[in-house]
Protein backbone atom coordinates (compact mmCIF):
# COMPACT_ATOMS: atom_id res chain seq x y z
CA UNK A 1 0.00 0.00 0.00
CA UNK A 2 1.37 3.22 -0.87
CA UNK A 3 0.98 6.02 2.35
CA UNK A 4 0.36 9.58 2.22
CA UNK A 5 0.33 10.24 5.82
CA UNK A 6 2.55 8.44 8.45
CA UNK A 7 -0.16 7.64 11.86
CA UNK A 8 1.11 9.91 14.60
CA UNK A 9 -0.76 9.28 18.05
CA UNK A 10 -2.77 12.06 19.46
CA UNK A 11 -5.09 12.36 22.67
CA UNK A 12 -7.64 15.03 22.25
CA UNK A 13 -11.04 14.78 24.40
CA UNK A 14 -14.01 13.08 22.27
CA UNK A 15 -16.93 11.06 23.06
CA UNK A 16 -17.45 8.77 20.18
CA UNK A 17 -20.40 8.32 18.54
CA UNK A 18 -21.59 6.04 15.50
CA UNK A 19 -23.97 7.91 12.74
CA UNK A 20 -25.58 6.74 9.63
CA UNK A 21 -27.35 9.08 6.72
CA UNK A 22 -26.90 8.89 3.46
CA UNK A 23 -29.70 10.85 2.37
CA UNK A 24 -31.32 13.68 4.35
CA UNK A 25 -32.77 17.10 4.08
CA UNK A 26 -30.27 20.04 4.88
CA UNK A 27 -30.90 22.55 7.60
CA UNK A 28 -28.29 25.26 8.41
CA UNK A 29 -25.21 24.39 10.10
CA UNK A 30 -22.02 25.69 9.82
CA UNK A 31 -19.62 24.48 7.48
CA UNK A 32 -16.95 26.13 4.87
CA UNK A 33 -16.76 24.73 1.09
CA UNK A 34 -14.46 26.29 -1.49
CA UNK A 35 -15.57 26.14 -5.43
CA UNK A 36 -12.41 26.03 -7.23
CA UNK A 37 -11.97 22.44 -8.92
CA UNK A 38 -8.55 20.92 -8.72
CA UNK A 39 -6.83 20.46 -12.19
CA UNK A 40 -3.44 18.80 -12.96
CA UNK A 41 -1.99 15.44 -12.70
CA UNK A 42 -2.53 12.55 -11.03
CA UNK A 43 -0.80 11.38 -8.09
CA UNK A 44 -1.80 7.45 -7.61
CA UNK A 45 -2.99 6.48 -3.75
CA UNK A 46 -2.85 3.04 -3.10
CA UNK A 47 -5.40 0.67 -1.37
CA UNK A 48 -8.48 2.32 -2.00
CA UNK A 49 -11.31 0.38 -3.59
CA UNK A 50 -12.83 3.33 -5.28
CA UNK A 51 -10.97 4.96 -8.70
CA UNK A 52 -11.06 8.77 -9.41
CA UNK A 53 -13.04 8.96 -12.41
CA UNK A 54 -14.89 11.89 -12.95
CA UNK A 55 -17.80 12.62 -11.42
CA UNK A 56 -21.12 11.16 -13.20
CA UNK A 57 -24.20 12.99 -14.21
CA UNK A 58 -27.32 13.55 -11.81
CA UNK A 59 -28.81 10.49 -11.03
CA UNK A 60 -26.12 8.10 -12.44
CA UNK A 61 -25.03 5.47 -9.78
CA UNK A 62 -21.26 6.59 -9.18
CA UNK A 63 -18.34 4.20 -9.95
CA UNK A 64 -16.83 1.38 -7.98
CA UNK A 65 -14.18 0.06 -9.32
CA UNK A 66 -11.25 -1.73 -8.05
CA UNK A 67 -8.20 0.78 -8.10
CA UNK A 68 -6.38 3.65 -6.61
CA UNK A 69 -7.53 7.20 -5.44
CA UNK A 70 -5.91 9.34 -7.63
CA UNK A 71 -5.05 13.12 -6.57
CA UNK A 72 -3.99 16.14 -8.60
CA UNK A 73 0.10 16.35 -8.70
CA UNK A 74 -0.87 19.97 -7.65
CA UNK A 75 -2.00 18.38 -3.65
CA UNK A 76 1.69 17.18 -3.55
CA UNK A 77 2.83 20.41 -1.65
CA UNK A 78 -0.36 21.06 0.60
CA UNK A 79 -1.53 19.39 4.07
CA UNK A 80 -3.11 16.50 1.95
CA UNK A 81 0.69 14.72 1.45
CA UNK A 82 1.75 16.64 4.87
CA UNK A 83 2.17 14.05 8.31
CA UNK A 84 -0.84 13.35 10.17
CA UNK A 85 0.06 16.45 12.29
CA UNK A 86 0.28 16.44 15.98
CA UNK A 87 -1.06 18.77 18.63
CA UNK A 88 1.60 20.86 18.95
CA UNK A 89 0.63 22.20 15.35
CA UNK A 90 -2.60 23.44 15.75
CA UNK A 91 -5.91 22.34 15.01
CA UNK A 92 -9.20 23.98 12.89
CA UNK A 93 -11.27 25.98 15.04
CA UNK A 94 -14.56 26.80 12.60
CA UNK A 95 -15.11 25.99 9.38
CA UNK A 96 -17.93 28.66 8.53
CA UNK A 97 -19.93 29.23 5.50
CA UNK A 98 -21.65 32.63 4.85
CA UNK A 99 -25.00 31.57 3.17
CA UNK A 100 -25.98 33.89 0.19
CA UNK A 101 -22.78 36.21 0.10
CA UNK A 102 -21.71 37.23 -3.11
CA UNK A 103 -18.08 35.79 -3.23
CA UNK A 104 -16.05 39.19 -3.17
CA UNK A 105 -13.01 40.11 -1.08
CA UNK A 106 -13.45 40.97 2.46
CA UNK A 107 -12.03 44.16 4.94
CA UNK A 108 -9.84 43.95 7.65
CA UNK A 109 -13.16 44.97 9.45
CA UNK A 110 -15.61 42.34 7.90
CA UNK A 111 -13.48 39.33 8.53
CA UNK A 112 -12.93 40.42 12.25
CA UNK A 113 -16.70 40.52 12.26
CA UNK A 114 -17.26 36.88 10.55
CA UNK A 115 -18.87 34.79 12.72
CA UNK A 116 -16.39 31.48 13.67
CA UNK A 117 -14.20 35.01 14.33
CA UNK A 118 -15.83 37.50 16.16
CA UNK A 119 -17.27 34.68 18.54
CA UNK A 120 -14.10 32.68 18.98
CA UNK A 121 -13.58 29.94 21.89
CA UNK A 122 -10.27 28.41 22.89
CA UNK A 123 -9.96 25.15 22.88
CA UNK A 124 -12.02 22.81 25.51
CA UNK A 125 -14.60 25.54 26.42
CA UNK A 126 -17.60 24.40 25.92
CA UNK A 127 -19.51 25.72 28.70
CA UNK A 128 -18.46 29.49 27.53
CA UNK A 129 -16.54 29.96 30.94
CA UNK A 130 -13.09 30.61 29.37
CA UNK A 131 -12.16 33.94 28.17
CA UNK A 132 -13.53 35.68 25.80
CA UNK A 133 -11.87 37.21 22.29
CA UNK A 134 -10.80 39.94 20.98
CA UNK A 135 -9.80 39.46 16.52
CA UNK A 136 -7.28 41.39 14.96
CA UNK A 137 -6.44 40.53 11.71
CA UNK A 138 -3.41 41.76 9.77
CA UNK A 139 -5.03 42.66 6.65
CA UNK A 140 -8.53 42.18 4.67
CA UNK A 141 -8.82 38.72 3.30
CA UNK A 142 -9.27 37.72 -0.93
CA UNK A 143 -11.08 34.65 -2.00
CA UNK A 144 -8.70 31.65 -2.76
CA UNK A 145 -5.77 34.26 -1.59
CA UNK A 146 -2.97 34.02 1.24
CA UNK A 147 -3.97 33.28 4.46
CA UNK A 148 -4.69 36.22 6.90
CA UNK A 149 -2.98 35.74 10.38
CA UNK A 150 -5.37 37.20 13.27
CA UNK A 151 -4.23 37.88 16.85
CA UNK A 152 -6.87 36.58 19.62
CA UNK A 153 -6.72 38.81 22.51
CA UNK A 154 -8.20 37.25 25.58
CA UNK A 155 -9.82 38.86 28.67
CA UNK A 156 -7.30 37.61 30.54
CA UNK A 157 -4.71 39.28 28.54
CA UNK A 158 -4.20 35.47 27.09
CA UNK A 159 -3.21 35.80 23.32
CA UNK A 160 -3.51 33.11 20.14
CA UNK A 161 -2.57 33.39 16.75
CA UNK A 162 -4.63 31.89 14.38
CA UNK A 163 -4.56 31.80 10.28
CA UNK A 164 -7.74 32.50 8.42
CA UNK A 165 -8.25 31.15 4.92
CA UNK A 166 -11.15 32.37 2.71
CA UNK A 167 -12.67 30.27 -0.14
CA UNK A 168 -15.69 29.43 -2.75
CA UNK A 169 -18.21 26.55 -1.35
CA UNK A 170 -20.07 24.57 -3.19
CA UNK A 171 -22.70 26.71 -3.40
CA UNK A 172 -20.94 29.40 -5.68
CA UNK A 173 -22.79 32.23 -3.62
CA UNK A 174 -21.66 30.79 -0.39
CA UNK A 175 -18.40 31.28 0.27
CA UNK A 176 -16.55 30.76 3.44
CA UNK A 177 -14.12 31.12 6.33
CA UNK A 178 -11.58 28.43 7.44
CA UNK A 179 -9.77 29.28 10.92
CA UNK A 180 -6.94 27.08 12.05
CA UNK A 181 -5.38 28.17 15.39
CA UNK A 182 -1.85 27.76 15.63
CA UNK A 183 0.05 25.73 17.86
CA UNK A 184 3.39 25.97 19.67
CA UNK A 185 5.34 24.89 16.17
CA UNK A 186 3.42 27.78 14.13
CA UNK A 187 2.55 25.22 11.04
CA UNK A 188 -0.07 26.31 9.13
CA UNK A 189 -2.18 24.70 6.85
CA UNK A 190 -1.10 24.82 2.81
CA UNK A 191 -4.43 24.43 0.25
CA UNK A 192 -4.57 23.73 -2.99
CA UNK A 193 -5.58 26.06 -5.56
CA UNK A 194 -8.43 25.71 -7.31
CA UNK A 195 -10.02 22.88 -5.42
CA UNK A 196 -13.60 22.65 -3.35
CA UNK A 197 -13.24 21.78 -0.11
CA UNK A 198 -15.70 20.62 2.77
CA UNK A 199 -15.07 19.98 6.52
CA UNK A 200 -16.43 17.83 9.26
CA UNK A 201 -15.51 17.04 12.83
CA UNK A 202 -15.44 13.62 14.26
CA UNK A 203 -15.07 12.89 18.10
CA UNK A 204 -12.81 10.68 18.42
CA UNK A 205 -9.29 10.52 20.34
CA UNK A 206 -7.14 9.31 17.24
CA UNK A 207 -8.36 8.69 13.83
CA UNK A 208 -7.43 5.18 13.96
CA UNK A 209 -10.88 4.91 15.73
CA UNK A 210 -12.98 6.41 13.32
CA UNK A 211 -15.75 3.76 11.94
CA UNK A 212 -17.46 3.25 8.93
CA UNK A 213 -20.41 4.91 10.58
CA UNK A 214 -18.26 8.04 11.14
CA UNK A 215 -16.93 8.12 8.35
CA UNK A 216 -19.91 8.58 6.26
CA UNK A 217 -21.63 10.27 8.89
CA UNK A 218 -18.80 12.77 8.36
CA UNK A 219 -18.82 13.14 4.61
CA UNK A 220 -22.80 13.62 4.51
CA UNK A 221 -22.30 16.58 6.55
CA UNK A 222 -19.55 18.00 5.23
CA UNK A 223 -21.10 17.89 1.20
CA UNK A 224 -24.34 18.86 2.02
CA UNK A 225 -23.86 21.58 4.54
CA UNK A 226 -22.18 24.24 2.42
CA UNK A 227 -26.43 24.29 0.40
CA UNK A 228 -27.93 24.99 3.89
CA UNK A 229 -29.91 28.21 4.05
CA UNK A 230 -31.43 29.53 6.98
CA UNK A 231 -35.03 29.94 6.01
CA UNK A 232 -35.60 28.21 2.69
CA UNK A 233 -34.36 25.20 0.48
CA UNK A 234 -34.43 21.51 0.62
CA UNK A 235 -31.22 19.81 -0.42
CA UNK A 236 -31.09 16.27 -0.56
CA UNK A 237 -27.48 14.63 -0.38
CA UNK A 238 -26.72 10.98 -1.21
CA UNK A 239 -23.15 9.66 -0.58
CA UNK A 240 -21.79 6.29 -1.65
CA UNK A 241 -18.52 3.78 -1.45
CA UNK A 242 -16.92 5.95 1.32
CA UNK A 243 -13.88 4.38 2.45
CA UNK A 244 -11.51 4.83 5.79
CA UNK A 245 -8.60 5.07 4.14
CA UNK A 246 -4.86 4.65 5.85
CA UNK A 247 -6.24 3.74 9.28
CA UNK A 248 -8.21 6.83 9.54
CA UNK A 249 -5.49 9.33 8.26
CA UNK A 250 -8.09 9.86 5.16
CA UNK A 251 -11.90 9.50 4.53
CA UNK A 252 -12.97 9.20 0.32
CA UNK A 253 -16.21 8.63 -0.71
CA UNK A 254 -18.49 9.77 -3.62
CA UNK A 255 -22.04 12.14 -2.75
CA UNK A 256 -24.76 13.90 -4.93
CA UNK A 257 -26.66 16.62 -3.51
CA UNK A 258 -30.26 17.11 -5.49
CA UNK A 259 -31.63 20.61 -5.55
CA UNK A 260 -28.04 22.00 -5.87
CA UNK A 261 -27.26 23.95 -9.12
CA UNK A 262 -26.13 21.37 -11.40
CA UNK A 263 -26.09 18.28 -9.22
CA UNK A 264 -23.75 15.62 -10.00
CA UNK A 265 -21.81 12.79 -8.64
CA UNK A 266 -18.16 14.05 -6.62
CA UNK A 267 -15.57 12.35 -5.40
CA UNK A 268 -13.62 13.46 -2.18
CA UNK A 269 -10.82 12.81 -0.39
CA UNK A 270 -10.78 13.90 3.37
CA UNK A 271 -7.42 14.45 5.45
CA UNK A 272 -7.25 14.38 9.05
CA UNK A 273 -6.30 17.39 10.99
CA UNK A 274 -6.28 17.92 14.89
CA UNK A 275 -9.80 19.82 15.64
CA UNK A 276 -12.13 21.03 18.85
CA UNK A 277 -12.92 18.31 20.74
CA UNK A 278 -11.59 15.56 17.98
CA UNK A 279 -9.81 15.05 14.23
CA UNK A 280 -11.47 17.36 12.01
CA UNK A 281 -11.42 15.86 8.11
CA UNK A 282 -10.75 18.65 5.39
CA UNK A 283 -12.42 17.21 2.02
CA UNK A 284 -10.95 18.32 -1.16
CA UNK A 285 -13.36 17.58 -4.29
CA UNK A 286 -11.28 15.29 -6.72
CA UNK A 287 -12.13 15.80 -10.03
CA UNK A 288 -10.21 13.57 -12.90
CA UNK A 289 -11.62 15.55 -15.83
CA UNK A 290 -9.73 19.00 -15.80
CA UNK A 291 -13.33 20.84 -15.63
CA UNK A 292 -13.84 23.74 -14.16
CA UNK A 293 -16.90 25.11 -12.36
Amino acid sequence: MTTIRSTHASTTRSSTAAHDGTRSVVTRGTFLRSAIVATGGLVGLGGLATSAQAAGTAGATPTGENGDLELPESWEDTVYFEPLPSEDKGYIASFTTLYGHTPVDLTKKELEEADGIVNFRAHGDDDGSGPTYTPSASSGISVGGDPVEILFTGSDNSELMAEAHYVLGTDPESPGILLHVLGTKHWTIRLPERTDFAWDLIQVDSPALVTQDDAEQALWNAASMGYAEEDDGDFDTTIKHVKIVDGGDGISGWTLTNGATDPEWTLWYGTAIGGDGGWSYLFGKVRTDGALH
